[in-house]
Formats: C-alpha cells, structure tokens, sequence
C-alpha cells in the first residue's frame, strides 16, 4: 500500500466500518476506511472472488458476471501492455455508455494507466487541445466519432487508436484483448492520479482536475 504510515484505530459507531489513521501526501494524518480495496480493479477482483456468477454488468443484450468482468479487464489490460502502453500513460475514452468503457477503465487500473474521460459531443478543435494537453498515448473512440480525432501530426504522442468496431486507421477492440490465463501484477499507485477529467467549458476555456484512489478511500470529516 506505498509508504503510507498507517495505525489500526476502532470502529466507528456510526458508520459500523473500521477506521484507522493514515499518512497521505507527507504528514497529512487524516481518518481511512480501513479494509477498502487497493485501487478500482481490486474493488471488481473482490467482488469476482466473493460472488463470481453474480450479475455485474448490462448493457442492452449483453450481460456479464463479475468473473467475465473480472477475466476482460485482465485480457484488455494485458492488450494494452504489450502495445507499450505503461503505468501512467494516458488513454483517453472517447467513448458513450458501452462495456467496453467499463473494461478499459479497469484495465487501466489494472495496470497504473491513466485514463482522460472525455464527452462524445466534444468538437474536433476541443478533442485536440485535450489530447495535446492530457499527454494521451492511446485513444479508444467510437467509430462514428472518427472524422473528430486528431491527426498524426496534431497529436504526435499518441502512438495507437482503438474501435470497438472495425474502422480505418485505428485498430479493434478484439485485436488488443489478450485472453490468456496468464494475469499481469496489478500496480498500485495509492496517492498517483487514477483519472484526469475535463470541464464542459461551457463558461470558461475547459480545466482539467485528477482523481487518485487514495481519494475515495480517505472518510470524510464528521460534522458531529
């Protein structure tokens, strides 16, 4: 879990959750929560170990249990390494509501990527200044969101696309999944970024804020 100093404290009354006393960022002590998963794929491979055939995920036909999540992600993850995509690299999901949304989130979990959510409206000159800014290596997009994506030349960092679908110039979502038994060590990086997320821009030039997982763990202050 880092070098986080940690002390088991007791339980919460009210929350019925055990609390202990952490350091984050230095000497920050602040209140954890303290069985709580290590980053968001663990919370997933939890809940696959606990009850594997439970249902996890839907969308329109599709239906996944937390085992088959659990398996994709892995496959998706272990895609993405060996295009050289490495823990905190940046993939940016130009994506709407879909699984393969959920699986490449985890994936990148899974193995210390980054990912830079980003709205399906998004106009071209918008998409490059997040790409450009964001650092992206790799962008999953959809394929009827093409014509918006960056050229070569626009946006030099990024070395690959991927489509769930067949689309010119990017390469498919199958194609990167690897579905073999072997699972990569899942990279922990408690207080790095997890995510970096966009404002709409609506009122002002569009600002960019990171999550980390050491974020949602952290309990909030009591106001008794």
């Amino acid at each position: 879990m880092g070098d986080c100093e940690r002390e088991l404290t007791r339980d919460l009354s009210d929350l019925q959750v055990a609390i202990r006393r952490e350091a984050h960022c230095g000497d920050r002590v602040v209140n954890c929560f303290a069985d709580c998963p290590s980053n968001d794929f663990d919370m997933i491979s939890r809940a696959a170990s606990q009850n594997p055939d439970g249902e996890a995920l839907k969308f329109n036909d599709i239906r996944l249990t937390w085992r088959q999540l659990e398996r994709k992600s892995i496959g998706f993850a272990k895609g993405l390494a060996s295009h050289g995509v490495k823990p905190r690299d940046r993939l940016l999901l130009l994506l709407g509501n879909r699984t393969e949304f959920v699986i490449a989130f985890l994936a990148c979990a899974k193995i210390g990527a980054i990912i830079v959510p980003v709205n399906i409206r998004v106009q071209r000159d918008a998409l490059r200044q997040l790409v450009q800014h964001s650092g992206a290596s790799a962008i999953l997009h959809e394929r009827s969101l093409v014509e918006v994506l960056p050229t070569k030349a626009e946006a030099p960092d990024v070395s690959f696309r991927i489509c769930p679908e067949a689309c010119e110039g990017s390469i498919t979502f199958f194609d990167v999944y690897a579905d073999d038994e072997i699972s990569p060590e899942t990279v922990i990086f408690e207080e790095g970024t997890r995510s970096i997320n966009y404002t709409s821009g609506t009122c002002s030039r569009k600002m960019a804020s990171w999550s980390s997982t050491a974020a949602w763990r952290i309990r909030p202050m009591s106001s008794k």
